[in-house]
């Protein structure tokens, strides 16, 4: 995954943010407990564009009742991308 959302190939892979967000639970329930941190961290967690940040706000306004475990794992994976949201913002 990690390579398929690097850096340089982010346009083209953006299309599966959702969908990798969309499996977290379900990595949760079948991999170990370091497995949905690594998953996050090589799918969304290098991401800084706005698509992205708008794909992960999307993911959490539909899924309210998303586990608090996972979603704090979601905000440490994507701290990043958010900031570079934020500077954005400061910088308009």
């Amino acid at each position: 995954m990690a390579n398929v959302n690097h850096p340089l190939r982010q346009e083209s892979a953006q299309k599966y943010i959702r969908f990798s967000l969309d499996l977290v639970d379900e990595i949760q329930r079948t991999g170990d407990i370091f497995f949905p941190k690594d998953w996050l961290d090589n799918t969304i967690g290098k991401y800084s564009s706005k698509y992205a940040f708008d794909e992960v706000q999307r993911f959490l306004k539909e899924n309210p009742n998303f586990s608090p475990i996972l979603k704090r794992k979601l905000f440490m994976a994507t701290d990043l991308l958010f900031k570079a949201q934020n500077i954005k913002k400061e910088t308009e």
